[in-house]
């Protein structure tokens, strides 16, 4: 089982240390203690994961939570699974359509993940498990986030680049037709950009919407 303690501002010097274009701001985030390996046949643990063995277990931790969120009025924004200095961590997002995640809904997605990893164990390594908001830099992970913030200012990337550019900054218009019209911050053109040549989005700081559509 996990010894509980909250401690954001480690999660936010961890995000700094390892990409701080992307760090998520003013989040909740509740967190577990090491979680250690449970018994396999073979007897010794992995040394390492693959790419692809990372996003299997990525999948499966989404496929045993995502469940559990929907019925309690909460959703999944994404799970990563990672190594950062030498240690394992399983990151999962979660928020709330009104009035965003607390830290009684984190401690409560993490007491049921942690059993349910228990009992599945798919990870033959010492892992960190910490359950968090997404932060007002939002990313953006399903088809139904380009239409539901619409209005708000984003940050897009994508896989290969356009006029040069593989970023782009602006407001978003939605999504049509399986494309992500955005009208650029600089110089107001509005664009179109389908949705598989997206590598990852987000919500940017400026022009934030309030729970409700309405922006601040």
């Amino acid at each position: 089982m996990l010894d509980e303690v909250a401690r954001p501002d480690q999660r936010i010097a961890t995000a700094l240390a390892n990409d701080s274009e992307w760090v998520p701001t003013h989040f909740l985030s509740y967190y577990g203690a090491e979680k250690a390996p449970g018994k396999r046949k073979g007897g010794a643990a992995s040394a390492g994961f693959k790419e692809p063995e990372m996003n299997r277990i990525e999948d499966l931790v989404a496929g045993l939570v995502a469940p559990m969120l929907d019925g309690n009025g909460m959703e999944l924004v994404g799970v990563e699974f990672v190594k950062e200095r030498g240690q394992y961590y399983l990151r999962v997002y979660i928020d709330k359509p009104e009035g965003g995640v607390g830290l009684d809904d984190c401690e409560k997605v993490s007491h049921f993940l942690s059993d349910e990893l228990d009992r599945v164990d798919p990870i033959p390594q010492r892992y960190y498990l910490e359950v968090a908001s997404p932060g007002l830099e939002r990313p953006l992970t399903k088809a139904a986030d380009y239409q539901r913030f619409t209005g708000s200012g984003v940050e897009v990337r994508i896989y290969a680049p356009v006029d040069g550019s593989k970023r782009f900054l602006g407001t978003l218009q939605g999504l049509e037709d399986g494309k992500v019209r955005l009208t650029l911050k600089n110089g107001g053109r509005e664009v179109s950009i389908p949705l598989d040549a997206i590598s990852r989005a987000k919500l940017t700081v400026e022009d934030l919407p309030v729970r409700g559509g309405n922006k601040r």
